[in-house]
């Protein structure tokens, strides 16, 4: 079994708060939570956005600043 406490990216002050907390039934949250936080991490560093369907797209840098 691996555990992974915490993952951190970057130098910056401002942080997310991603809990993959599973109980009963919620297999696949941990899963769900990885492939978020490699989107995020991949989109940040390209300088992408992650388009969230109807319309939304998301700007990662937008809330942590330039990637340098």
């Amino acid at each position: 079994m691996i555990e992974v406490l915490c993952v951190s990216t970057g130098q910056r002050e401002k942080e997310i708060y991603i809990d993959a907390f599973t109980h009963a039934r919620e297999h696949m949250t941990t899963n769900v939570v990885m492939k978020m936080i490699d989107t995020y991490t991949k989109a940040y560093v390209r300088g992408t956005t992650i388009d969230g369907g109807m319309f939304v797209t998301y700007e990662i840098r937008r809330p942590f600043g330039s990637y340098q």
